[in-house]
């Protein structure tokens, strides 16, 4: 426990100084919340340590440059440090300070206890023990096909692994990312009297507190998904908490700024929406680095890109687009060194002859067997054919209890985003139809007497919303219909349900008086607390 520590302080240090680095790079202010800066350097050093696993083993030497970068950037980058510093200082109660460090060392003491995961014993620690001792070696997939399934994630954990200290690796990193989502979704907490608004991003923290105390047995072990998973979870908490403090700052324009400021629910005063929305994107793109099921959520880029558009700021796409490259491009080179194949299993994409190439069969017949096992069986050869109204009742009929409960409610989750956009596109259709009207109707003179402010401007964050929804919904069916392994959708079939159930429910209850909102909110967090308790007992019983 007390390596992860250590390891962990280092780790703090040196992604935060990447990532106060690459956010001055950008061109943004200094977030509001610190795990931004941290996620931020978590992708920066990632793709420190790819490229140097392209030259070299990611050990002792890869180590002590990253050292030397980050007091290059500490004194290049002084002001912005000492900005961020002042920031957390300013923000950090001692209430604050007991609750974290009794966070920090709960996780430390699950990320150094437990057992390792199945495929972590399998090949996910030899590909790490490869990197640090090698770094790349051409053809690595050919020897044994699983090692070809390369993931960002353990360029990362070879970087913080330390096995030069003592010839082990500490695998320290999937517990530290899980600490930070733990501190993101325990950060609204606070004493009944003040749940006096209900928000979407809160019922999709207990989701992902769900999850989190789900593994907590299993963080000693680097096992890709947790990264990937982990961080679709935290970008779907960021991107409602914005869309949510866009909307509550429309409505509360007349509310003195100190009371807003109180109430924690407000946007970040630093960087704009779109470039919010942007360095999430830029975080999705390193998620499908680390895992390739997760690819879905490269859409998220769409909602910037236009907010951009619209704002017409072409060079910030072509600055981001950049940043994506950049982010992406080691991952791509490390594949293709690693199994001949830009993106394997798929064969989809195939640009490179080289002599290590595995042969497109073998790739084939690999994808082939991880989409049939997700299915529910155990033969590629004979159950390749098979309909999907053949597999999905056998698969659904082998899922436990709670996990059948999920899958319905996202199915259920489905239908009604369904019809919730096809309500939404009638409104805004009338909406502006009878807006276009009322405008033209105006004479000059009246526009010019002051009678505009009739025609308000909606400050409707449901296309925002809608947005959102789709692109959990889109995650959710793309799984289901090609690898549905329930280790990878639970995560989706948590989140699912809470987004668009949690949008309903917040509807429901802020309709309601000013002291019925307060009730029906103990009620639901109280019972979301229960579940949340009843869940960690079974995981430490």
């Amino acid at each position: 426990m007390i390596s992860v520590l250590l390891i962990w302080t280092f780790m703090a240090v040196t992604v935060f100084i990447a990532g106060t680095a690459v956010i001055s790079l950008m061109g943004k202010d200094v977030p509001h919340h610190t795990d931004e800066i941290i996620m931020a350097g978590i992708v920066a050093v990632t793709v420190y340590a790819q490229i140097w696993s392209l030259f070299a083993g990611v050990s002792y030497n890869a180590v002590t440059v990253l050292c030397f970068i980050c007091v290059v950037i500490s004194v290049c980058c002084r002001d912005v440090l000492k900005q961020s510093f002042w920031k957390i200082r300013d923000g950090m109660t001692w209430r604050k300070a007991v609750w974290y460090l009794i966070l920090i060392l709960l996780f430390a003491f699950g990320t150094s206890h437990g057992y390792m995961h199945y495929d972590s014993d399998l090949y996910h620690a030899q590909a790490i023990h490869w990197i640090e001792s090698f770094g790349i070696v051409p053809g690595l997939g050919n020897l044994h096909s699983r090692l070809a399934y390369n993931s960002s994630s353990f360029a990362l954990t070879a970087l913080y692994s330390f096995a030069f200290v003592n010839g082990q690796s500490y695998h320290v990193c999937a517990g530290f990312i899980s600490l930070i989502l733990a501190k993101v979704c325990f950060e609204n907490a606070r004493p009944m009297a003040g749940w006096n608004r209900l928000k979407v991003s809160d019922f999709v923290r207990v989701a992902a507190l769900v999850y989190v105390f789900g593994i907590f047995g299993e963080m000693v072990s680097p096992e890709s998904d947790y990264f990937a998973l982990i961080t679709l979870l935290y970008i779907f908490i960021r991107w409602i908490d914005r869309l949510e403090a866009e909307g509550i700052k429309a409505e509360t324009k007349g509310i003195a700024s100190e009371d807003i400021k109180a109430d924690g629910r407000t946007a970040d005063a630093g960087s704009s929406s779109a470039e919010v929305f942007a360095g999430l994107s830029m975080l999705a793109v390193w998620a499908v680095t680390v895992k390739l099921s997760v690819a879905v959520i490269l859409l998220f880029a769409i909602y910037p890109i236009v907010l951009f558009i619209k704002e017409k700021r072409a060079g910030k796409i072509i600055r981001y687009l950049v940043c994506a490259a950049v982010i992406a491009l080691p991952y791509l080179i490390r594949n293709i060194m690693i199994s001949g194949w830009l993106l394997y299993p798929s064969t989809a994409i195939d640009i490179c002859s080289a002599d290590w190439k595995i042969p497109k069969g073998a790739a084939a017949y690999d994808a082939r067997e991880i989409m049939i096992y997700g299915r529910g069986y155990t033969d590629a050869a004979s159950a390749s054919g098979i309909k999907t109204w053949e597999w999905l009742p056998h698969w659904f009929e082998s899922l436990g209890m709670t996990d059948r409960i999920l899958v319905t409610a996202s199915i259920v989750s489905v239908i009604i985003l369904l019809v919730q956009t096809v309500a939404a596109l009638k409104r805004w259709t009338d909406s502006n139809a009878a807006l276009k009207h009322e405008a033209d109707s105006m004479s000059v003179m009246e526009c010019r007497n002051g009678s505009e402010s009739d025609v308000k401007p909606r400050h409707d964050k449901t296309p925002g919303m809608l947005f959102i929804s789709w692109m959990a919904a889109g995650s959710f069916l793309f799984w289901l219909l090609t690898s549905p392994l329930i280790r990878y959708g639970r995560v989706l079939i948590l989140l699912l349900p809470s987004l668009i159930f949690g949008q309903i429910i917040k509807g429901i209850v802020m309709k309601q008086k000013n002291e019925w909102k307060v009730r029906w909110s103990r009620i639901i967090l109280t019972c979301f607390a229960l579940l949340i308790s009843y869940k960690t007992c079974i995981l430490l019983s």
